[in-house]
């Protein structure tokens, strides 16, 4: 099975990705739900970094348990399912499984990690335990129980061997989901950055990398998704904002199993756009059984040249045509 998935910077509209191929009849889609297990931090590629790269005797550990943590909330709860909806239990046990593979050791200690994360009271009342039992112990012989009772996890576990077990891992998930269908489309596994690194973790996939006019998104932030609070809207903020999360792109390696698209030219051209993306994937296009039918660029084209409908945002909008001119689409 192949993975397909699709990487953003923030309503850069790579979700027309996940669309477009919605339409194939060789494709399971999951959907515009994100998927970000292994770009989030606490994520596999935390992982990689505290057991890999920086091994430590007690932050590798750590790093175990924070990834345990922020897997048990993808996988949801009765009030809201998140991972639940799609893989049901799997999800978890999944998880566990795969812990247990990359660990060689679990035992109940612990350090003051735990404590620090368990909020600065019940630091300050552990340490009082603690201090009291040294004093107690050298007077009377006396110690006293420690007020945490954790399980801690220890691994020299190799590069090589962390990435196969991590893509077992990932494998278990999709085939779980894929219906047997030669390609499986997952929203958002990769960041638009470093994305060579995130080939380690996941067997056979291609990754698009969507991004969008700089005045497009500020407005999209502007009058669309206010509530979310997410960008710098303060327009000097925004456009240094913009371009500190495209730097990665004069340092990062090359990948081949990568392409960047604009937005607009899913829109403009879409004819030439989504013939690249089919040759990419070497997919057939007598695939496309249902073309139209959740991209649809007539519609999608007013998500463009939005500046021409908020009069009241021309002086931003001047402002990032200067500050961001390199990144202005070229209608």
């Amino acid at each position: 099975m192949n993975i397909i998935s699709c990487a953003g910077y923030f309503a850069t509209g790579s979700s027309a990705v996940t669309d477009f191929f919605s339409e194939f009849d060789n494709i399971k889609s999951l959907g515009q739900t994100e998927f970000k297990f292994l770009q989030d931090c606490d994520g596999v590629s935390s992982l990689e970094m505290h057991l890999i790269e920086h091994p430590h005797r007690h932050n590798t550990g750590h790093a175990i348990k924070r990834f345990i943590k922020a897997s048990k909330f993808e996988n949801g709860n009765l009030f809201s399912k998140r991972y639940r909806k799609v893989w049901g239990d799997k999800y978890w046990e999944y998880t566990l499984e795969y812990v247990s593979e990359i660990t060689e050791l679990q035992a109940e200690c612990n350090w003051r990690g735990d404590a620090i994360e368990r909020g600065e009271l019940f630091y300050m009342m552990n340490a009082l335990v603690s201090e009291l039992s040294m004093k107690l112990g050298k007077k009377y012989g006396i110690s006293l129980m420690s007020l945490m009772h954790t399980k801690n996890y220890f691994t020299s576990i190799n590069r090589a061997a962390f990435y196969d077990a991590t893509k077992r891992y990932t494998s278990k998930l999709f085939n779980e989901v894929s219906d047997g269908k030669d390609y499986l489309m997952v929203d958002q596994l990769t960041p638009p950055s470093e994305v060579s690194r995130y080939m380690n973790y996941v067997d056979n996939m291609k990754v698009f990398i969507v991004d969008r006019d700089p005045r497009d998104v500020y407005l999209t932030c502007y009058s669309v998704l206010p509530h979310m609070n997410a960008v710098p809207m303060e327009v000097s903020a925004f456009c240094d904002w913009y371009r500190i999360l495209r730097e990665h792109r004069k340092t990062d390696k090359p990948c081949s199993d990568a392409l960047m698209i604009h937005f607009e030219d899913m829109i403009y051209h879409y004819d030439e756009t989504t013939g690249k993306l089919m040759d990419f994937l070497t997919i057939n296009k007598s695939n496309h059984k249902y073309p139209l039918t959740k991209f649809k660029p007539n519609i999608s084209k007013k998500n463009t040249r939005q500046w021409e409908n908020y009069p009241e945002k021309g002086k931003d909008i001047l402002y990032i045509e200067k500050e961001l001119r390199d990144f202005l689409y070229k209608y």
